[in-house]
């Protein structure tokens, strides 16, 4: 699960000025999220033809952009945070079990049912060690420097750092480097960078990432369209569009958008995180349309707490059912959002409002949380924000009532709820 993609499009309609067809500079970096690449088109049937197809074209594309260093990430899944087991399990539940010994080696070719292989852990471990071995050859004598960042200490391959004065960055003691999109912002500092990932999470994150460079970071993403795109042709051919989004540019525009808050990147990833992520379910009836139309009710409102935001979810169910509940002031929803148990009572009080109203459907009237589950909801949103999207690899552990989340008797993460 990644970001619900209303998000791009209402941030491409507001800031149509971040979003450019073709990349406007020459990046010095170029970071690729390798986890993306591990997933192949049924076609490549051999490992060979998945290796270079995937892995080699994608790093000598970088090169051919002007890229000095390519970066090829991998998450090393000792530092993955447990509640994103969740979301992986959900996933895997609907996918055939693929049996496979670690020990094993590889098949001879790749299995055809690429997703479910995929869904094992230690094959995929297994595949990623295979391209990171071939990688160390291919690229060894390399006239460009490429970095595999993957378990422990990068590897650098081909030109060395030292030739173009460059060291590898500082790891921060204790930083949990875990996931491609955390590795992704600790090789900004060297000149203009492209992020590339198909990844949604990458642009709360972007936008959340103080920068002491002037230099511009871009995401590589797939197009955003704005009308319905073009539907395939009848021969199937239909080359990707691609866009680059401008993190400096989209910013600004941001702080445009949310003028009346301290934060408005936290403020934008706080919504974001509400209508579900890797980290977060999404909150029932409310999607980023109707949550960004309540945007002016959320002035006054402090997102830095979970009382705040609370207050927003309660200010955007208020606005999304006004035409058919009694209306609550929005001084008083502003009031109660400096108190924890005034906040999940004014939330309470607005839902008791909708479900006792007969305009409401049944199925929202059974759809909309209890205070308490909606409350720890916003604390999940609260870790997400603020420690995981925030500080990286340096985020506190998840796994605790104060971040709404808890291990169940066999000792996997699990949202808590009512």
């Amino acid at each position: 699960m990644t970001i619900d993609s209303g998000w791009v499009q209402i941030l491409k309609r507001e800031c149509p000025s971040a979003f450019h067809n073709k990349l406007p500079c020459v990046p010095t970096t170029w970071f690729i999220d390798g986890q993306i690449k591990l997933m192949k088109a049924a076609w490549i049937d051999t490992w060979e033809g998945f290796f270079h197809r995937q892995f080699v074209d994608t790093i000598e594309r970088a090169l051919g952009f002007g890229a000095s260093v390519v970066v090829m990430g991998f998450d090393d899944y000792a530092h993955v945070p447990p509640c994103k087991s969740m979301t992986q399990r959900k996933r895997s539940a609907k996918v055939v079990t693929y049996a496979y010994d670690p020990a094993d080696a590889l098949p001879r070719v790749p299995p055809e049912d690429w997703n479910a292989a995929m869904r094992n852990r230690s094959f995929k471990i297994n595949v990623i060690k295979f391209v990171v071995r071939n990688l160390e050859i291919h690229f060894r004598a390399s006239q460009k420097t490429i970095i595999v960042d993957w378990i422990g200490e990068p590897v650098v391959l081909g030109r060395a750092l030292a030739l173009d004065g460059r060291v590898l960055p500082v790891r921060e003691p204790g930083s949990k480097r875990g996931e491609c999109d955390i590795k992704a912002f600790g090789w900004t500092a060297w000149g203009p960078t492209v992020l590339q990932s198909t990844d949604g999470d990458f642009v709360p994150l972007a936008l959340l990432q103080p920068s002491d460079s002037a230099a511009p970071i871009y995401l590589e993403r797939l197009m955003t369209h704005l009308t319905p795109a073009k539907k395939r042709s009848l021969d199937g051919d239909r080359k990707r569009q691609l866009e680059y989004v401008c993190i400096s540019t989209l910013l600004a525009g941001v702080g445009e958008m949310l003028p009346s808050h301290a934060s408005p990147a936290a403020t934008l990833a706080t919504m974001i995180a509400l209508t579900g992520c890797d980290f977060c379910n999404s909150m029932p009836v409310i999607g980023p349309a109707k949550l960004w139309a309540a945007k002016h009710a959320t002035r006054g409102l402090d997102f830095a707490t979970p009382e705040g935001v609370l207050a927003a979810v309660t200010a955007a169910y208020q606005l999304s059912f006004a035409k058919h509940i009694r209306p609550t002031r929005q001084g008083d929803i502003v009031s109660a959002s400096r108190d924890a148990e005034e906040s999940i009572g004014m939330y309470e009080s607005v839902r008791r409002n909708i479900a006792s109203n007969s305009a409401t459907s049944q199925k929202h009237k059974n759809s909309i949380w209890t205070a308490r589950h909606m409350h720890l909801h916003v604390l999940n949103v609260t870790w997400t924000v603020g420690e995981y999207w925030s500080r990286l690899g340096l985020y506190a552990d998840p796994v605790c009532e104060r971040y709404g989340y808890k291990n169940n008797a066999k000792g996997n993460c699990e949202f808590m709820t009512d």
